[in-house]
């Protein structure tokens, strides 16, 4: 997935600058954009529950 090795960088940097909540945002916004790539990639619920453990 594209610029996911930059957005870790950003996580990596704002932690560093102890600027946690920062990170938590990124980090949601991360789990968000995969959680939707698996949705797109599995379309059976059984699948999706998975993977998502």
């Amino acid at each position: 997935m594209s610029g996911t090795t930059s957005t870790l960088v950003e996580i990596c940097n704002n932690l560093y600058l102890k600027q946690h909540y920062k990170s938590n945002d990124v980090i949601n916004k991360l789990q968000e954009l995969y959680e939707n790539e698996v949705d797109k990639l599995y379309t059976s619920t059984e699948f999706k529950q998975k993977e998502m453990i």
